[in-house]
């Protein structure tokens, strides 16, 4: 659980000393949601099959999840440490929330250099609080529309996005296969359950579709899509052992078996038929080819 870092059920059904393969569906290579489910409760099912397995056959290694690089340090340490503890107590909640509230006030362009413009009071109401702001309107340039473009004669460009529906905690993969006059040469959907994270699902798709051009057997490509985290992830040399950390790796392992490749990082304008295929992807149960 987020507050102790460890399983609160009982062993049941299982061995004491199973291990977490025969949570693995060997033949989807994924988690095997309707045992989990009834081993353990479903906070502790969603936070599991929330986790991406990797696909390969990476050796396991130790991370420490108090960083993005998995690295221990003594000062993540200690805000986890009071992480933990504050949510025992249960008395930061108000602040907590507030403090979301402002991170994602001064996020909008423009705020930071209008601070002035901003006010915000606080007013009871129903037993909670809650916060009006008055915000100084900005004149927000003209937004350049970015449209899809053809590869370069010989080329193909393959386009990849998630789309995700955290009511029904499902995801949908969405990627397209296009040549240089624009034809479609192929398209994949396919969805996961309990994958809401947003930088999960976009190195999940990007994998995937690595996955479909090996397969494929395409080896002059443009990767294409529009999660810049992703995709600085993916052009680094250096092994990545973050949340997604292992996607990251086994998908970088996968380009060695294409000859000539790029990334390509595109606007969300740019990559409408990905995206709407990824939405059409959360409702089926089955992957389409």
């Amino acid at each position: 659980m987020p507050s102790t870092y460890s399983t609160q059920s009982p062993v049941r059904l299982l061995d004491l000393d199973a291990n977490v393969n025969q949570f693995i569906d060997e033949a989807t290579r994924w988690w095997n949601i309707p045992l989990i489910q009834k081993v353990l409760t479903r906070d502790e099912a969603v936070m599991v099959c929330s986790i991406p397995i990797c696909p390969g056959c990476q050796q396991d290694r130790r991370v420490w999840i108090g960083m993005n690089n998995g690295d221990f340090s003594v000062k993540s340490a200690y805000h986890l440490a009071k992480t933990v503890s504050e949510a025992k107590q249960g008395s930061y909640s108000d602040y907590t929330l507030r403090s979301k509230q402002w991170n994602a006030i001064w996020q909008i362009k423009g705020a930071g250099d209008a601070k002035g413009a901003f006010e915000g009071r606080w007013a009871p109401a129903s037993g909670s609080h809650c916060m009006t702001y008055m915000v100084a309107k900005e004149q927000q340039p003209n937004l350049v529309v970015q449209r899809w473009k053809k590869p370069p004669f010989g080329v193909v460009k393959f386009n990849w996005d998630a789309a995700v529906d955290k009511e029904r905690e499902r995801m949908g993969i969405g990627i397209i296969v296009r040549d240089h006059n624009g034809l479609i040469l192929a398209a994949y959907v396919a969805s996961r359950q309990y994958i809401t994270d947003p930088t999960t699902t976009k190195a999940l798709v990007a994998w995937k579709m690595v996955e479909l051009c090996v397969c494929m057997e395409f080896q002059n490509v443009i990767l294409e899509g529009d999660s810049l985290e992703v995709i600085q992830a993916l052009r680094k040399e250096e092994c990545s052992w973050g949340r997604c950390g292992t996607l990251i790796n086994d998908t970088k392992l996968l380009l060695q078996n294409v000859d000539q490749w790029s990334f390509c990082h595109v606007k969300s304008t740019g990559n409408v038929a990905a995206y709407r295929l990824a939405k059409l992807a959360i409702s089926l149960n089955e992957e389409r080819l």
